[in-house]
């Protein structure tokens, strides 16, 4: 698995190179979230097309470890090879990209 410090990722976003993948539940995703995609984790099974079609997909939940284990469970039982996991999730973000975001 490949992890991305928050900090990297902009440049990859705005570059086109990548796009973030929020799998957090849709009442996380509604209380604060960045511009992603967003398909809540549990749903993700049915959306690998989507996934797939993208260069490169930065995987985000809130802390980091939901999305290690969804990269982990992806690149073993599906052979999907485009996916980063965002260290530290939404909570890195905020450290390290925006700490204007209010996360409860």
């Amino acid at each position: 698995m490949h992890k991305i410090c928050p900090s990297e990722c902009p440049t990859m976003i705005e570059s086109g190179a990548a796009v973030i993948l929020d799998i957090r539940e849709q009442f996380e995703f509604d209380a604060v979230h960045i511009s992603s995609l967003h398909i809540p984790m549990a749903e993700l099974e049915h959306h690998l097309d989507t996934v797939r079609k993208y260069n490169k997909v930065i995987v985000m939940c809130q802390s980091g470890r939901r999305a290690e284990a969804l990269v982990n469970f992806l690149e073993t039982e599906y052979n999907v090879t485009n996916l980063l996991c965002m260290e530290g999730g939404i909570l890195g973000w905020k450290e390290k990209v925006d700490p204007s975001l209010i996360i409860e």
